[in-house]
């Protein structure tokens, strides 16, 4: 590995570490961990990433890091004692000494919380009442620089020659051991069903899944993984129906609506996936992604007028987004609106000039305005990138759209 590679993803780290501390509330503009105690004086079980060991090493020696890998992992001794009951970063006297590049999870943690841990948190921490509850289906969303983080984790992993399959597994072992600890907590449970879903040990996923809506049915989060599983291995009935018992413990989750909408869509149910996109656009205004999906059941039911509308949104929300644009002027052409048509391939041509479909529409779109002249420069131009791009289907449309202009 080269030096200056290494230290790009640590500089890309320190950037996700200030971006998410400038957007914690303002309370944690100091640390507060000096003061409680309550948490990192114990044996919490933190995630630390390979990324953010790395990175501790450049900053400490390396029986430091080994010291706080054994912490976060709860590793014991011969007797079965815990090799720390407490962080070894932690100074009971200063509080956290690496509190400036603390990792990711020690840094969102107290501001978001999960509800268990909140629960447990005693009466003097000053996050108890001002900290945000999350769970495992919302915590992406919550969570600011959540999916950055994730995103940059698996990157580095692949830098370093890491295998993904090889991460998951670690979180299968971790959250096996956690069962045993916990046999009866849901919580561990949904933790291990997600790990094995992650590993792709389908199979058992489902199973640990079962078992935790057994120990807690009002969980929103095992009624939803197992319906995408069952999804995924196409049992709509049973899919549906856990689908819809996690949107009645969670009637706004955007997510569930979200997937429900393409479960229905994918087995031809496209009213009702309307329905469920509707609910999705209204509790995420700012997403283009239900504006879209719309915009194609429309055009796939032949109501193509209806379809415009949600496509003219998703194209407001990303502006320039050519596959939004190709789209809308689709859309456009279907229900004759040439000249709104001509526009919208235009913006899509600004940005991509070689896209053959987008050039052969827009030859259409000129023979259909009698632009006959401008139609077959365009369509002649659009034969010529097909010949180069080896498009032979669509070398046989254009010869038929310039056949048709011949006639005219």
């Amino acid at each position: 590995m080269e030096k200056e590679s290494i230290k790009s993803y640590f500089s890309r780290l320190t950037k996700v570490y200030e971006q998410v501390s400038n957007e914690l509330p303002k309370m944690d503009d100091y640390n507060h961990c000096e003061t409680c105690r309550h948490c990192c004086a114990g044996p919490m079980r933190p995630k630390v990433q390979d990324i953010e060991y790395d990175y501790l090493r450049t900053l400490h020696s390396e029986s430091e890091v080994e010291a706080f890998r054994d912490y976060v992992a709860l590793r014991r001794d011969e007797a079965g004692n815990l090799l720390y009951d407490h962080c070894p970063f932690y100074s009971f006297e200063t509080g956290c000494m690496i509190h400036p590049h603390r990792p990711f999870s020690c840094r969102t943690f107290g501001p978001y919380m999960y509800a268990e841990d909140l629960a447990e948190a005693p009466e003097l921490c000053v996050y108890k009442s001002a900290a945000t509850a999350v769970d495992l289906l919302d915590y992406w969303t919550k969570v600011p620089l959540a999916r950055e983080f994730a995103k940059l984790k698996r990157d580095y992993l692949e830098f370093c020659g890491g295998d993904l399959m090889d991460d998951f597994a670690k979180e299968v072992l971790r959250w096996e051991a956690a069962v045993e600890q916990a046999p009866q907590s849901a919580k561990t449970h949904e933790r291990l069903a997600a790990a094995y879903h992650n590993a792709g040990r389908i199979g058992e996923a489902k199973d640990v899944y079962r078992k935790a809506i057994k120990l807690n049915p009002q969980s929103p989060f095992s009624h939803f993984h197992l319906a995408v599983i069952l999804d995924d291995e196409d049992q709509w009935d049973f899919a549906k129906k856990e689908y819809l018992e996690a949107l009645a413990l969670r009637p706004k989750d955007s997510h569930i609506h979200s997937r429900l909408a393409f479960g229905y869509s994918k087995r031809g149910y496209l009213q009702e996936a309307i329905s469920e996109h509707k609910i999705h656009a209204e509790l995420e205004p700012d997403n283009p992604e239900p504006c879209v999906c719309l915009g194609f059941i429309y055009g796939q039911l032949g109501w193509h007028e209806e379809s415009i509308p949600h496509f003219e949104k998703a194209v407001n929300l990303q502006p320039g987004d050519t596959d939004c644009l190709y789209a809308l002027s689709l859309a456009y052409c279907s229900s004759g609106w040439w000249e709104k048509a001509e526009h919208a391939l235009k913006q899509v041509l600004t940005v991509n000039p070689t896209y053959v479909p987008a050039l052969t529409i827009l030859g259409r779109v000129y023979g259909k305005r009698n632009a006959l002249d401008e139609a077959r420069k365009i369509l002649t131009k659009a034969r010529t990138l097909a010949l180069e791009q080896e498009k032979t289907s669509l070398i046989a449309e254009i010869d038929r759209d310039l056949e048709a202009l011949a006639a005219k």
